[in-house]
């Protein structure tokens, strides 16, 4: 759904209502949504789904194109999910769980963009370990599950 859609569906649930009032409405929502984030603050619509960004501090990096090395600027980002994507962040490190018809693993992505693959459903000791001691060294953990466990 995108946000005229979820306008005229308002309107059309609110016939007392103008369609430009509800356009008002609809866009002063999103703006102060956005606005809260821009000051780092988090969002939460119940029964919905909640919003924050994350700071990411400055870096070097690597430019893919030419193999130079770049600076990386602090910015803050946010977690974009997917469709058949679950987000969820864990001691400061974002865990996205998603469904696809590949064998069960998980990739640990880390700040240096090095990634990690495990098959199975079980992080090691050492990994549980940086996660908990919040070092900032994981960067993102995502972990894949087959459609096949689920009966949709």
């Amino acid at each position: 759904m995108i946000k005229s859609d979820l306008i005229k569906k308002l309107a059309e649930d609110n016939p007392h209502l103008y369609y430009r009032d509800v356009e008002k409405i609809v866009g002063t929502i999103f703006d102060e949504i956005i606005i809260a984030l821009e000051n780092g603050n988090r969002v939460e619509l119940r029964g919905f789904g909640a919003f924050s960004t994350k700071d990411r501090r400055a870096r070097r990096a690597r430019n893919p194109k030419t193999g130079s090395d770049v600076d990386v600027n602090q910015k803050m980002c946010e977690l974009d999910l997917s469709q058949n994507q679950l987000g969820f962040t864990y001691c400061q490190v974002p865990i996205i769980y998603e469904l696809k018809d590949i064998e069960q693993n998980i990739s640990i992505l880390y700040t240096d963009n090095e990634i990690e693959i495990i098959r199975g459903d079980s992080l090691s000791k050492e990994i549980s370990t940086e996660i908990f001691s919040r070092s900032g060294k994981i960067k993102e953990i995502k972990v894949c599950l087959r459609n096949s466990y689920f009966l949709f």
